[in-house]
């Protein structure tokens, strides 16, 4: 209360003792003293002078306040905690205010990948590996490998080993391998590789070849040379042929299916590992000729004409007696066309040429008839007998003029003589136009007092009537 005296007691006088001074705790050991980042851990701190309320601190980190301790006796206290950041903290143990000296507690991360080495060891420029297997540790079961910075799909088959397809292209590639959940990577390692060796041609049997027919087995290629392997490619014009087959390190065979032409081979064994090249000249086979259709036609009239044939192409002619024919070929149906104009009447032999073929003779085939008949005579009108002058003749060669309709120039004027059963003749006839004729009449073919019955018949057989011209 105000103006009054606080009073003290003094313990000794009733015969208490004094509590002791509070002593400084001392810190000589943490067992373990690092630790993994996520992993669980229990560390033990020895030292002295530890009490029940003894708490245990991270200088480096003020912010998480005391850590998680039990108190086992005055030299040994725990800390079970998982640590969630990497770095070294300051441990100690304050008892009332008092502080040990520190000791170091170090969490640290997972560890990287590391690569130590290829299976195989080194590799051919060109040719697949199936498959690469990289051996090293610390890989994550997503872990990811990049050669030369790009992701490959690889498989994790364990900690220590991953697989991968991979074809070499150049003659180092550098490979690492990434744990994505911790961002780790390994240091890169340097996988080699060797060029290819070059290979050489030699020789292609048979050169020249048979053009290829649809209805015989391809032919085959046997090529001959040095430094064939395994995975050679044989190239047509500059392009895989997956027909190439490897039979030795001097030998390939490649099935032919090829048309008439000139091509380019080589065989690679990868980049930068190409041959030389052999011209294959591909010449024709025999053509065969089975049918023509019309096989009929008619002497001037022209006519398409389409031969059914195999074993043909744009270089085959169409021939009538030995005669090329203008000829088109027909990739769609195999056949050849052409247009024919008959000439001449009767039976033509229509072959098909291919030209020279491999064993160095005309590649020819057999020979179809084709009959051509005669062209009909023009059609004429027909004709009429309207007059014949003069009416009278002497015994003397004499001409008449006979006038009428639809006369042509293959009129004839012809003449009998009334009595008797005499023969009917031509007389010397003068085409003049379509309405005038002049025939000559001989004077052995006259005879005074009787009468000759005249008639213009055109070359189709079409007749006039008859005129009667008396002899005076």
């Amino acid at each position: 209360m105000p103006g009054f005296p606080i009073p003290t007691v003094d313990l000794c006088a009733f015969g208490a003792e004094p509590p002791p001074p509070a002593v400084a705790p001392t810190l000589t050991d943490l067992s373990p003293d690092t630790s993994e980042l996520g992993d669980p851990v229990t560390v033990t701190l020895t030292g002295t002078g530890f009490t029940p309320s003894s708490s245990v601190r991270d200088a480096a980190r003020p912010e998480i306040g005391e850590l998680p301790s039990v108190y086992v006796s005055d030299t040994q206290l725990t800390v079970t905690f998982t640590p969630v950041a990497t770095g070294t903290g300051q441990w100690y143990v304050t008892n009332h205010g008092l502080a040990s000296a520190q000791l170091p507690f170090t969490v640290t991360g997972p560890p990287p990948p590391v690569i130590t080495s290829f299976t195989p060891a080194t590799g051919v420029i060109g040719r697949p590996i199936e498959p690469l297997t990289i051996t090293g540790t610390d890989f994550a079961p997503n872990a990811r490998v990049l050669v030369d910075g790009t992701v490959r799909f690889s498989d994790v088959v364990s900690a220590t080993s991953i697989t991968l397809d991979f074809r070499p292209t150049l003659a180092s590639h550098a490979f690492q391998v990434q744990n994505p959940d911790d961002a780790l990577s390994s240091a890169v390692a340097t996988f080699t590789s060797t060029a290819p060796p070059v290979p050489v041609l030699t020789s292609i049997s048979p050169n020249p070849s048979t053009a290829y027919s649809f209805d015989e087995n391809p032919t085959g290629l046997t090529i001959t040379g040095e430094n064939f392997e395994p995975g050679s490619m044989v190239l047509v014009d500059q392009s895989i042929d997956g027909q190439g087959i490897y039979v030795s390190p001097t030998q390939m065979t490649l099935s032919w299916n090829r048309p008439v032409g000139e091509f380019d081979i080589r065989v690679s064994n990868g980049p930068g590992a190409t041959s030389n090249t052999i011209i294959e000249v591909v010449l024709p086979d025999v053509p065969v000729l089975t049918s023509l259709t019309p096989n009929t036609g008619t002497v001037g009239v022209a006519v398409t004409v389409e031969a059914q044939t195999d074993s043909v192409g744009t270089y085959s002619t169409i021939r009538a007696d030995g005669v090329a024919l203008p000829t088109t070929y027909s990739p769609v149906t195999g056949n050849l066309r052409t247009t024919y104009t008959p000439l001449t009447a009767g039976t033509k032999q229509i072959t098909v040429s291919n030209g020279i073929g491999a064993s160095g003779s005309e590649m020819i085939s057999a020979a179809l008839p084709f009959t051509v008949a005669a062209a009909a005579p023009p059609d004429t009108p027909t004709p009429t007998l309207t007059d014949a002058q003069p009416p009278n003749v002497p015994v003397a060669a004499t001409v008449i003029t006979l006038t009428g309709t639809g006369f042509v120039a293959g009129s004839k004027v012809k003449a009998i003589a009334p009595q008797g059963a005499n023969t009917p003749y031509d007389l010397v006839t003068t085409f003049v136009s379509a309405t005038s004729l002049t025939a000559t009449i001989g004077p052995e073919q006259l005879v005074v007092g009787q009468g000759m019955q005249v008639w213009v018949q055109n070359p189709d057989g079409d007749a006039t009537t008859g005129k009667v011209i008396s002899v005076i």
